[in-house]
């Protein structure tokens, strides 16, 4: 009984360590959240979860604080959102739209935010397209080919996530 009674002391010290702390289980809850609110905005963008259906995700996926929950998906909302597509309602309401219904009483701050955060995104693009018709134009000079009449047109892909970040931060 003692060889068995020591084997059992064996396997609780080595399985002692094992038990997760209250700070690693709320964490662990944090980070479950933060993936289903992500998949709610997901959901929403690519629009197999409708709008009028919404607050019942947030009630049900919300648990003790669905305020936060709903930060969480405009977070997840903003990250989604493409600042470089102009939004004409023909693939369904874009994030812009999505965060003003979910946050009514901040609806116009939100397209305020956005209007400027396209703003920024479209002139930094029109430098960085600039300086890449600038680079063809002068490969072409050295290969004794100018003119007025040239005219490259570049398509610049830029980060957006500086732009989202600001947004974020700005909307919280």
């Amino acid at each position: 009984m003692a060889e068995i009674k020591s084997t059992l002391d064996l396997i609780m010290e080595k399985t002692a360590g094992l038990v997760m702390s209250d700070q690693e289980k709320e964490k662990n809850r944090g980070e479950e959240r933060e993936k289903k609110a992500r998949g709610v905005a997901l959901r929403l963008s690519d629009g197999t979860l409708r709008l009028k259906d919404l607050e019942a995700e947030i009630s049900g996926s919300g648990g003790r604080d669905p305020e936060g929950f709903r930060r969480l998906v405009s977070r997840g909302l903003v990250q989604e959102a493409d600042l470089g597509r102009v939004q004409n309602g023909a693939a369904g309401p874009g994030a812009e739209e999505t965060l003003a219904e979910l946050w009514p009483a901040k609806a116009e701050e939100i397209r305020s935010l956005f209007k400027e955060a396209r703003k920024a995104y479209g002139l930094e693009l029109a430098k960085a397209e600039a300086l890449e018709a600038r680079k063809v134009l002068d490969q072409l000079r050295k290969r004794g080919i100018y003119g007025s009449a040239l005219r490259p047109v570049v398509r610049v892909e830029l980060d957006q996530e500086p732009f989202k970040a600001t947004l974020a931060a700005r909307l919280s």
